[in-house]
């Protein structure tokens, strides 16, 4: 039935029992490719998250499933261009796992997915729009802990938007992913005017 996590229980010196031994090896070295496969096609080689394409296969079980109560935000690093530009693209790619990291802790590795380049995408049941802002509260205390550790480098900087859905996601899921998205860059460029207004004051 599909299933290789059955345990062949027979023992023996006979043919049987050397069958029994064969396709149990034949068994777990199976699951072993099949768990490569799905590592290669659903997550992601940089970061070790999930990928696009796990994030669109969790999109449409929502759908089918019609949960509600959940929360969608999308995060997406400043400035990783010009980071790359001026300190490589090596440091840039520090920037993005060490995002990734923080991202997976606070909200955990089953909720968040990396989009694509220094985007990254968390959906996950919430009992409340307050627990929400605190996980970005925590994820915010961590990136400024980060950026005092490394005050002489390239600094962690990013633009979010979240919503959360109460209704069923077969019938509002993609509006609450495209006001989510919206919310982002609205984010974005009020941080670029706040830095643009910084850099004249200095």
């Amino acid at each position: 039935d599909g299933n290789l996590d059955v345990e062949i229980t027979r023992r023996s010196n006979d043919e049987v029992g050397v069958l029994a031994q064969s396709l149990k090896e034949t068994a777990h070295e199976l699951k072993k490719r099949i768990d490569y496969i799905n590592n290669l096609a659903y997550v992601d080689e940089l970061t070790g998250m999930k990928n696009s394409t796990a994030y669109w296969q969790e999109v449409s079980r929502l759908k089918e499933s019609g949960e509600n109560n959940y929360a969608v935000a999308v995060i997406d690093l400043n400035g990783l261009k010009q980071i790359n530009d001026m300190f490589g693209h090596h440091c840039g790619n520090e920037l993005i796992i060490t995002m990734s990291k923080m991202i997976t802790d606070v909200f955990g590795y089953e909720n968040a997915y990396r989009a694509g380049g220094d985007e990254f995408i968390v959906m996950g049941t919430v009992n409340s729009e307050k627990e929400v802002r605190d996980y970005w509260t925590a994820v915010e205390a961590e990136v400024e802990k980060y950026n005092q550790k490394n005050d002489k480098k390239a600094q962690l900087s990013f633009s979010y938007g979240y919503d959360v859905f109460k209704m069923s996601a077969s019938t509002y899921l993609e509006e609450c992913i495209k006001v989510t998205d919206e919310k982002m860059y609205q984010n974005k460029k009020q941080k670029k005017l706040a830095r643009a207004e910084q850099l004249k004051e200095n």
